[in-house]
C-alpha cells in the first residue's frame, strides 16, 4: 500500500580474514555486493509491484593446489628446466573471482474479490575465474564459467463460487552454463600426490529450455476439500559434453615426468553433441478430509506419463553386429502412479500437542545427462590411450604414441526408468510452555531404480588375480608407482573400449531421527538446540565427479556371493548438530550458530594412478587389509576402522574424515531506518579437505611377477604411512563481512 525502497550493501578483504591452511594477509582480495529492491502499489489496494537488483563482485581464497609435498621443489624445477612451464602458482593460495548480476520482477494483481493475477520474471548471469570444478581433483588454473539464467511465471487464481476455484500456473525457463578449460593440459603424479591443469570434466555446455504447466480446480464439498487437475512440461536439452574432453596425464612420479613416461587418456572424434527432447503429462486427485476441527486426512494419488527422445538415438551397428544388441533400443515411453496418504492432529484443537504423518510414492524424471551420453556415445567417439614413453607434455601426444584404442558406447538397460522413492514421515510438536516448544521426528526414505554404471565390454572372466585374490582383467603394467592395464587387454571386443551399461537396478535407503528444542525468554531471547542421527545405505557408486569409470564396480562377481557395493553410501552422514540463538536488545541484535556433521566417508583404496585390477578406473579399487605387512598395524592405531577389515577387502566407506565444525556471528546495530549489520563467517575453520584414501603404495623398488601357467600376479606393495592425511585443502578461511541495510518508504 505504499512506496518503499531499501538499499543494502556488504564488504569483506583480507584485512578482515584469516586460515589456518593458508596466509590470507599476502594474498590482496576484496568482496562486494549490493542491491535494491523497490516496491510499491500501481493501482491502490488493487495491484502492486516489486523490482530488485543484486550485483556482486565475490573474491574467495582458496589453498594450494595441493598440501605441501618433499617433491615440490623438484616437480617445479622439472617442469620449468625441461618444459618452460612455471608451475610456481599451483604452490601457492589463490583467489577465485565470481562477478554476478541479477534482476526480477513481480506484478500482482486483484482484479475483483475472488481473482488474482500475478506475473513474476528474472535474469541472471554470472562469470567464475579459476573456478572449483568437476572432480576437484585438479586446480584448473584459467579455467572460467559462465551462466546465464532466465524465467517467467503467471499465476492465476480464479474464485468462481464459494465452493469451486481454480488455479493456473505456467512457467518458461532458460539456463545456459560453459565450462571453459585453461591452457595447460590435466596432469597427477601418483607419488606426490598433486595435479595440476585441467580437470578432465572440461571443457562443457549445457544449455534448458523448460515449459511447465499446471492446472487444478479446488471443490469445498461439507467436511471435504478436493482438488483435480493436470500438469505437464516439455524440456529441451543442449548438451555438448564427453569427460575427458581436454585430455589427461597421469605420471608415476618427477622422474618418469620429467622423460615424458606415464599415461595419456583423452576422448576425441566428432564434437560430442547432444540436442534432444523429454516431457511429462499427468494426472492428479486429492482430497483433504476434516473429520473433526483440527484432525485432516488426505490422499491422493497422481498420475503421469514421461516420454524419452524415441529415434534421436543413433544405431550403432558395429555393435549390433558383434553382439545383437541395439543400442537405440529402449522404452521412450514411462507410466508413472504416485499414491499419497498424510494425516496432521492438532489434539483437542488447542494447539499445544501437533503430529503429523504422511506416505508417498514419489518418482522423479530421466537425468538429462544419461541421455545426452546414450545419444553423444552412440556412433563417432573415440578414445585415445597411451602408455609408455609419450613426450609432448603439455601439448597432446602423438597419435602413434597414444593410439585410438576403441570407440565408447553407452546404452540404457532394458528396464531403464527414471528413480522412484517411497518416502514417509511422522513428527510431533509440543508446546510445554514457559516460552519451550519440542519437536520430534523420524524419516524413512527408500529410492529405487537408480542407474548403475557397469562395462559391458570388459573381459567377462578375469585373466587371473593379485596375491590377495582381486580379480585381474587384463595385463598389468607398472610404470614406477603407477599401475595401469595394457590398452585393449581386457576388452571383449578390441573395437570398443568403454562400453557403458546403465540399468536401474541401483537403491538407495536413508532414514532419520530428530530432536530440537526451541526456547524463547520473553521477547528478547530465542535459543535452538537439534540433533540428528542419520544412516544412509545403497549399492550406487556415485564417483564424486571423477567421471565414469569412477562408478565401475571393482568386484562385479561380488566376494563370497555378496555384491560389494552394498553398503555404507558415499554421502552418509551419521551426526548433524545444531546450536544457536539470538539476543535482541533495544536496537542491538546478536546471534551465534554452531554447527557439526559427520566428515565424509572414503574407502581404503590405492592413489589416483593405480588401476589395481585392470578394469581401466583409477578410482575404485578398495584395498585388502594385510596386517602382515610393515607398518600397517601402526595405522590401527590412528584409523581404528582398519581393525574390523584385517583379512578382507576394506567394505564401501569403513572410514570416515574428521568431523567439520562451524561456528557463525551475526552482530547488527539498527538505528532510524538504518542497520549495520557484522557478520564473521566460518569463526571455527572446518578443515575442508580430501584424504589420502591409498592404504597402500606400489613399490617403485619392486616389480611386477606373474605366473605363466595361471596369469595371477603379485604387485609389490609398501603401506602408505600418509594413509588419510590431507592432500589438498578447501577450506576458505575465516572471513568477517560488514554491511549496511538503509530503508526508505
Amino acid at each position: 500500500r505504499r512506496f518503499d525502497v531499501q538499499l543494502y550493501g556488504d564488504w569483506t578483504g583480507q584485512d578482515v580474514s584469516s586460515s589456518d591452511y593458508f596466509d590470507a594477509s599476502a594474498l590482496t582480495y576484496n568482496s562486494f555486493r549490493a542491491g535494491a529492491v523497490v516496491t510499491g502499489p500501481v493501482i491502490p489496494d488493487t495491484a502492486n509491484f516489486a523490482l530488485g537488483a543484486e550485483a556482486w563482485s565475490l573474491q574467495t581464497t582458496v589453498p594450494r593446489a595441493w598440501t605441501p609435498n618433499p617433491l615440490d621443489s623438484a616437480l617445479l624445477q622439472v617442469a620449468a628446466d625441461s618444459f618452460g612451464v612455471d608451475l610456481s602458482p599451483y604452490v601457492e593460495p589463490r583467489v577465485t573471482k565470481t562477478e554476478l548480476l541479477s534482476t526480477f520482477g513481480q506484478f500482482e494483481w486483484r482484479p475483483a474479490e475472488r481473482h488474482r493475477v500475478a506475473l513474476r520474471g528474472n535474469v541472471a548471469g554470472f562469470k567464475t575465474e579459476d573456478p572449483i570444478l568437476g572432480s576437484g581433483h585438479l586446480a584448473s588454473l584459467g579455467a572460467e564459467s559462465e551462466g546465464l539464467d532466465g524465467s517467467a511465471a503467471l499465476e492465476l487464481h480464479t474464485q468462481f463460487t464459494p465452493w469451486l476455484a481454480m488455479d493456473l500456473r505456467s512457467g518458461l525457463t532458460s539456463s545456459r552454463r560453459e565450462y571453459t578449460p585453461g591452457l595447460l593440459t590435466g596432469t597427477s603424479l601418483v607419488d606426490g600426490p598433486a595435479g595440476f591443469g585441467n580437470d578432465a570434466a572440461l571443457p562443457g555446455s549445457i544449455g534448458l529450455l523448460d515449459f511447465r504447466a499446471n492446472l487444478a480446480f479446488e471443490f469445498l464439498l461439507g467436511s471435504h476439500r478436493l482438488k483435480v487437475g493436470g500438469a505437464g512440461w516439455v524440456d529441451s536439452h543442449d548438451h555438448t559434453y564427453d569427460f575427458r574432453r581436454s585430455g589427461e596425464y597421469l605420471f608415476a612420479g618427477v622422474p618418469e615426468f620429467g622423460r615424458g613416461e606415464g599415461v595419456y587418456i583423452q576422448s576425441t572424434g566428432i564434437l560430442p553433441s547432444a540436442r534432444f527432447h523429454t516431457g511429462q503429462a499427468g494426472a492428479f486427485l486429492q482430497d483433504v478430509w476434516t473429520v473433526v476441527p483440527g484432525l485432516d486426512f488426505t490422499a491422493g494419488l497422481r498420475a503421469d506419463w514421461e516420454w524419452l527422445p524415441d529415434g534421436e538415438v543413433p544405431l550403432n551397428s558395429e555393435w549390433l553386429a558383434r553382439t545383437g544388441i541395439a543400442n537405440d533400443v529402449f522404452d521412450a515411453t514411462i507410466f508413472k502412479l504416485s499414491p499419497r496418504l498424510g494425516v496432521a492432529w492438532d489434539v483437542g484443537n488447542w494447539h499445544r500437542w501437533q503430529v503429523q504423518a504422511d506416505f508417498g510414492v514419489y518418482h522423479g524424471s530421466v537425468d538429462p545427462a544419461v541421455m545426452a551420453e546414450v545419444i553423444t556415445r552412440s556412433v563417432g567417439i573415440g578414445m585415445r590411450r597411451g602408455v609408455g614413453t609419450l613426450g609432448g607434455w603439455p601439448s597432446a601426444p602423438t597419435d602413434a604414441a597414444a593410439p585410438i584404442v576403441g570407440a565408447q558406447l553407452s546404452l540404457l538397460g532394458p528396464d531403464f526408468r527414471p528413480p522412484r522413492t517411497t518416502r514417509a514421515s511422522f513428527g510431533i510438536s509440543v508446546d510445554a510452555g514457559s516460552g519451550t516448544v519440542v519437536h520430534a521426528s523420524g524419516t524413512y526414505r527408500h529410492t529405487d531404480y537408480l542407474a548403475r554404471r557397469f562395462d559391458v565390454n570388459l573381459q567377462f572372466a578375469p585373466t587371473g588375480q593379485d596375491q590377495y585374490g582381486r580379480p585381474i582383467y587384463g595385463n598389468l603394467l607398472q610404470q614406477g608407482s603407477m599401475l595401469t592395464v595394457e590398452p585393449r587387454s581386457n576388452r571383449r571386443f578390441s573395437e570398443f573400449d568403454v562400453v557403458s551399461g546403465l540399468n536401474a537396478d541401483g537403491f538407495s535407503t536413508y532414514w532419520d531421527l530428530t530432536a530440537r528444542v526451541e526456547r524463547h525468554v520473553g521477547r528478547f531471547v530465542t535459543l535452538t538446540a537439534s540433533y540428528t542421527y542419520s544412516r544412509t545405505e545403497d549399492n550406487w557408486l556415485s564417483g564424486l565427479g571423477g567421471g565414469t569409470e569412477a562408478q565401475l564396480n571393482p568386484l562385479p562377481f561380488g566376494i563370497g556371493g555378496a555384491d560389494w557395493t552394498e553398503g555404507r553410501s558415499d554421502f552418509d552422514v551419521p551426526h548433524r548438530i545444531l546450536l544457536g540463538g539470538d539476543v535482541v536488545l533495544g536496537p542491538v541484535r546478536l546471534a551465534a550458530y554452531y554447527r557439526y556433521q559427520s566428515g565424509r566417508a572414503f574407502t581404503p583404496g590405492f592413489r589416483y594412478g593405480v588401476d589395481a585390477n585392470g578394469d581401466g578406473s583409477f578410482r575404485n579399487d578398495p584395498a585388502f587389509v594385510d596386517d602382515q605387512l610393515p607398518g600397517l598395524p601402526e595405522l590401527f592405531s590412528e584409523w581404528d576402522c582398519l581393525r574390523g577389515q584385517v583379512g578382507r577387502f576394506a567394505e564401501r566407506n569403513a572410514c570416515r574424515g574428521p568431523g567439520v565444525h562451524t561456528l557463525d556471528l551475526r552482530l547488527s546495530l539498527a538505528l532510524w531506518r538504518t542497520e549495520l549489520v557484522v557478520d564473521g563467517l566460518n569463526l571455527l575453520e572446518p578443515e575442508l579437505a580430501d584424504l589420502d584414501r591409498a592404504l597402500y603404495l606400489v613399490d617403485r623398488n619392486g616389480s611386477i611377477t606373474t605366473d605363466p601357467s595361471t596369469g595371477d600376479v603379485t604387485v609389490p606393495l609398501v603401506v602408505n604411512p600418509a594413509f588419510g592425511r590431507p592432500v589438498a585443502q578447501h577450506s576458505p578461511g575465516r572471513t568477517v563481512r560488514i554491511g549496511l541495510r538503509i530503508n526508505y518508504d
